[in-house]
């Protein structure tokens, strides 16, 4: 007869195997780079709307008479989130293919590939695609930023 500790490791080892145990690491990792991509993101738009928060560091970017400390700070910060949000995005993708890939011939797969296929046509989708891809293989995109004034 098997003690109570080696019962108890029996017991853990089952729930271990468990398809709903495995389904739950899979959905808690995805919930991870989830938070992490979301995170990126609202860095990302946070800095981007600065300039329109401060009239100094709009005139910083705008100005050119004086060294472009300001500037190359802002825009270095800002090539740091933009790829760190791109690839935050890209890892959640790729993980949302390995999760979906438990729930073969499901109606949770069918209705994936059907949300997938609506984003998958999008504009902004290959717009996304195209600059994380410009970034990965051929360096920091080209960006520049308009500025006016307001009332």
């Amino acid at each position: 007869m098997a003690t109570l500790h080696e019962r108890l490791q029996e017991l853990q080892e089952e729930i271990n195997q468990h398809p709903g145990t495995k389904a739950h690491r899979l959905w808690d990792n995805h919930v991870t780079v989830n938070g992490i991509y979301l995170h990126n993101r609202i860095q990302l738009q946070v800095h981007m709307l600065k300039p329109s928060r401060s009239d100094q560091l709009n005139t910083e970017l705008f100005q050119n008479q004086w060294k472009p400390e300001v500037r190359l700070a802002y825009t270095n910060e800002l090539f740091r989130l933009l790829h760190n949000y791109l690839a935050s995005e890209f890892t959640l993708v790729d993980h949302s293919r390995i999760l979906i890939k438990g729930y073969k011939d499901t109606p949770f797969e069918a209705e994936f590939i059907k949300r997938l296929e609506v984003i998958k046509y999008s504009e902004l989708h290959h717009m996304v695609q195209g600059l994380r891809n410009y970034f990965l293989h051929f360096g920091v995109p080209p960006i520049g930023w308009k500025i006016g004034l307001r009332d």
